[in-house]
């Protein structure tokens, strides 16, 4: 049973990387083609950031009490949506709004997702651990990635919004799937009156944060997980902005496909990594965390495009690896009653910090060139690597 787990979830991964990907390579060509300039672009993901802050942990809390099934199928029809808004967007409010929603959609998946593989992995006694698992669908997504991304890509060079549509008729395809491919039968919900409702999820709240605040590795954790999402948003941003100036339009697209092989190098890597069992998880992200910093210091450096090319495209390999080593190493962290609570948790502190980050490299591009926003990304790396020596002796 727990292969048939295994499957089901590396079945989602792929088709929920697939359709968010189609838009990825030109997200902020969509938004300066509708008028943006790069303190709006950055204004429109801070909204997401700040929105998935406000939804984040109630959503969680509804996973916890209702299923994360539940939670899951809800995210994804709202997703649909907000794919399908971003499509009919033509302004600057209409963007923030698109955005909110999507924020909303990601925040009923986001904890729900890994509290649901976890537990079932568990109830089911499966073979593999969850950050096994966790990393083989992360591999299998990115490489998803490569194909979604390089179809969205050539589909917003004829025409920018494309991508979006077909993104929305798909998600909504994948929310109908996952009511037969999510299994979470052994789930009992408790009937309780609303008050009665409102009190558990309160507590669950409660639970949550008290235990984030208390138990010092996971406290300095989502501090060294906010701090590294913070740098890396000039990243995020610019990368279509500078490859388009430095080969044009067209190349996004093989820039893309080289980025997203690069990030399944990672997962791969960290995929056997884990299952050997040789090195703990935080081990594993120091080592990705310091060749990450040292490659973006080294691409910022380039007077070569074809170098900061090559540069950029290594530094995402170790990258690749953050999100299946950091969620394997939080889920040994935390129980199983607040596990969808606490994963939510996690992406708010992680969203904090990729919001802010977003909304200042906009405001740098105004006064700086790329690569020196690039700089100021390693350095910000860089200065994230002594915390791990913090949690070392915790």
């Amino acid at each position: 049973m727990s292969e048939k787990v295994e499957r089901n979830f590396v079945l989602f991964k792929i088709l929920y990387q697939f359709f968010f990907a189609l838009s990825f390579p030109t997200y902020v060509l969509f938004l300066r083609d509708g008028g943006m300039n790069p303190n709006e672009i950055g204004i429109v993901n801070t909204m997401f950031m700040i929105a998935v802050c406000l939804f984040e942990v109630p959503t969680g809390v509804v996973g916890d009490r209702f299923g994360r099934k539940k939670s899951i199928i809800t995210g994804l029809g709202i997703t649909s949506f907000g794919f399908l808004w971003y499509f009919l967007s033509a302004s600057l409010w209409m963007y923030v709004a698109a955005e909110t929603i999507l924020a909303l959609g990601v925040s009923f998946i986001s904890g729900s997702l890994q509290a649901w593989l976890k537990d079932t992995l568990d109830f089911h006694n499966g073979k593999k651990s969850f950050g096994v698992v966790w990393s083989n669908g992360e591999k299998f997504a990115h490489l998803a990635g490569v194909v979604g991304g390089t179809l969205g890509a050539f589909m917003g060079s004829w025409l920018l919004s494309l991508p979006w549509l077909v993104a929305a008729i798909g998600s909504l395809g994948l929310t109908i799937l996952c009511i037969f491919i999510v299994d979470e039968s052994y789930f009992r919900h408790t009937e309780l009156t609303w008050k009665e409702s409102w009190n558990e999820a309160w507590r669950l709240f409660k639970t949550g944060f008290r235990f984030a605040y208390q138990k010092k590795e996971v406290r300095y954790f989502f501090l060294l997980t906010s701090l590294t999402f913070f740098a890396f948003q000039p990243l995020n941003q610019q990368w279509s902005l500078y490859f388009e100036q430095a080969f044009g339009l067209k190349s996004i697209m093989f820039v893309w496909v080289g980025m997203s092989l690069c990030l399944f190098l990672g997962s791969h890597t960290v995929s056997r990594l884990l299952r050997n069992k040789k090195h703990s998880e935080m081990q594993l992200l120091f080592i990705a965390q310091t060749l990450t910093t040292v490659l973006v210091l080294t691409m910022s450096s380039q007077d070569s495009r074809w170098l900061v090319l090559l540069f950029f495209c290594l530094h995402e390999a170790p990258r690749g690896s953050w999100n299946s080593l950091s969620e394997s190493y939080l889920q040994h962290q935390i129980p199983s009653e607040i596990r969808a609570t606490m994963g939510s948790i996690a992406s708010l502190v992680t969203k904090l910090g990729a919001g802010l980050g977003w909304f200042l490299s906009g405001l740098l591009l105004e006064k700086i060139p790329i690569l020196n926003c690039w700089l100021f990304s390693g350095v910000c790396l860089a200065l994230t690597l002594p915390l791990f020596f913090l949690l070392r002796r915790r």
